[in-house]
C-alpha cells in the first residue's frame, strides 16, 4: 500500500512539474471505483514523458462521476480504467456514452467482460501508452 501511494504521489509530482513549450496532445485518465489507481498512475508517467498533456484524476470515481467528467472533455481522448464487472444497467449507460463520445476508451476487465467493441477499449493500463503512441500524430 505504501509503495502504491508513493507511485501515485510521484506521478502527480511529475505531471505538475513538467512544462514544455512544445504543443502537447491532451489525454484524460480516469480511474473508476474498485480499480488499482497506481496502475493508471504509471501510464500517466509514460504518457507525460512522451509529451502528452495528461489530466490524471487521482481519485476513484463512481459511474455517474466519471460520466460527468468525460462530458467535460468532449474532444479529448478519455480513458476510463475499470476492473471487475458492470451490472447490466451500467453497461447500457456506458454503451450510450460510448455512442455520444467518440474519444472515450474503456480500459480493464469490465470492458472486456461487457464485450465492448475492441476499437473502444484497451485491455490494460500497461497498453495505454502503446495504443496512443502507435497512432500518427495527425489523429489527435
Amino acid at each position: 500500500m505504501l509503495l502504491q501511494n508513493a507511485i501515485i504521489d510521484y506521478a502527480l509530482m511529475r505531471l505538475n512539474g513538467k512544462s514544455s513549450k512544445k504543443a502537447q496532445k491532451s489525454i484524460v485518465l480516469i480511474c473508476a471505483e474498485n480499480s488499482p489507481i497506481w496502475k493508471l498512475a504509471l501510464s500517466a508517467i509514460e504518457l507525460n514523458d512522451a509529451n502528452f498533456n495528461v489530466t490524471f484524476i487521482n481519485q476513484p470515481c463512481h459511474l455517474r462521476s466519471w460520466l460527468a467528467l468525460v462530458d467535460q472533455y468532449p474532444d479529448t481522448p478519455c480513458i476510463v480504467f475499470q476492473e471487475g464487472v458492470w451490472r447490466d444497467n451500467q453497461s447500457k449507460i456506458i454503451s450510450q456514452k460510448l455512442a455520444q463520445h467518440s474519444e472515450l476508451l474503456l480500459c480493464g476487465t469490465a470492458a472486456m467482460v461487457a464485450d465492448i467493441n475492441k476499437t473502444q477499449r484497451i485491455s490494460s493500463p500497461e497498453k495505454i501508452f502503446e495504443h496512443f503512441c502507435a497512432k500518427p500524430d495527425s489523429e489527435f
